[in-house]
């Protein structure tokens, strides 16, 4: 996600983006699977 994020690849990271439940504490991204993040934190408040 970070490396798409700095190559402009916004299609792709889109479909990463739904329904979040991660962010990365580096370059603040969101996704829904915390392997696409460089340093993912859980969304505090989240389903789960």
């Amino acid at each position: 996600m970070c490396k798409l994020k700095k190559d402009g690849r916004v299609e792709e990271l889109e479909k990463y983006q739904k329904d979040p439940i991660v962010f990365c504490n580096k370059c603040k991204m969101q996704a829904n699977d915390p392997c696409l993040l460089c340093n993912p934190r859980a969304i505090k408040g989240g389903r789960g």
